[in-house]
């Protein structure tokens, strides 16, 4: 079980405005991660279908479910060495510049392997060009004590991408 408050609320991609997670309500839909990018706000397949394909949320009005508003990312701090000397795996996240990204497929017609969405921005610059990334991760609600794991990800394995809704 998890606690509802006013930041859940049900509606379609284009009705949210910040950093949330929309979950599907129907069996086939997929779960978002949306952010805010240079082109307006993105969506983020979440499934393991999905495998991490984004597209402008103006693009779609069919899409909706449940949006949890104002998440937070959670990282797991046990770093592989080997995936910070070359490219980060798709669903990956990474520390880098002055914020969090999201490495993940582009939209159709833009071409190439995968591109960093900016999730969070405002952080203390990384000195020199120097980042992390992380392979395994989540998306919270709320802090310390009222901490709530929404959502985990692990894409450390490169034979099986690992997704599970943390809802009870």
């Amino acid at each position: 079980m998890t606690w509802i408050t006013p930041d859940f609320k049900i509606g379609q991609l284009s009705d949210v405005s910040s950093l949330s997670l929309v979950l599907r309500t129907d069996p086939y839909g997929y779960d978002f991660i949306v952010a805010e990018s240079n082109d307006g706000m993105l969506a983020i397949i979440l499934n393991p279908e999905g495998e991490f394909n984004s597209f402008p949320v103006g693009d779609v009005d069919d899409y909706g479910g449940l949006i949890i508003d104002d998440i937070g990312i959670e990282v797991d701090l046990d770093l592989d060495p080997d995936r910070n000397l070359g490219p980060c795996p798709l669903g990956a996240v990474e520390r880098k510049r002055d914020g969090v990204f999201l490495r993940c497929k582009p939209s159709q017609g833009r071409g190439g392997f995968g591109y960093s969405v900016r999730l969070i921005t405002g952080l203390p610059e990384c000195p020199n060009g120097t980042g992390a990334a992380f392979t395994k991760w989540s998306i919270v609600k709320g802090a310390r004590s009222e901490k709530k794991v929404l959502y985990t990800i692990d894409v450390s394995s490169s034979d099986q991408l690992k997704v599970k809704r943390d809802l009870k």
